[in-house]
């Protein structure tokens, strides 16, 4: 393994050989049983989103802004309903309780 490749040959020959060498020194019993018995699992990075007017997000940035936009979108009053409103009241007004005026 620690030869210098002389030829195209021998360059895949030291390739194969390292990832064998990798596969010993891990648990390759591991991977061949979970891929054998179904249990194999793979994890899923979302990196793009489509969007309602049909595009995608292009990459992370943009598909976080998105789904904070749309997840955590601007407060805007006009939109509020009634309950809404009546809470936004509420904590306008000072508490007055026994334990506050201490």
């Amino acid at each position: 393994m620690g030869r210098t490749p002389t030829s195209k040959h021998d360059a895949s020959y030291d390739s194969v050989l390292n990832a064998l060498a990798i596969l010993i020194f891990t648990k390759p019993w591991n991977a061949i049983y979970k891929t054998a018995s179904g249990k194999s699992r793979s994890t899923t990075c979302l990196t793009t989103l489509q969007q309602p007017d049909g595009t995608f997000t292009l990459d992370i940035e943009s598909t976080t802004k998105y789904m904070l936009d749309y997840f955590a979108p601007d407060d805007n009053e006009t939109n509020d309903g009634a309950v809404h409103k009546q809470i936004i009241e509420q904590i306008k007004e000072p508490v007055d309780t026994e334990n506050e005026k201490k």
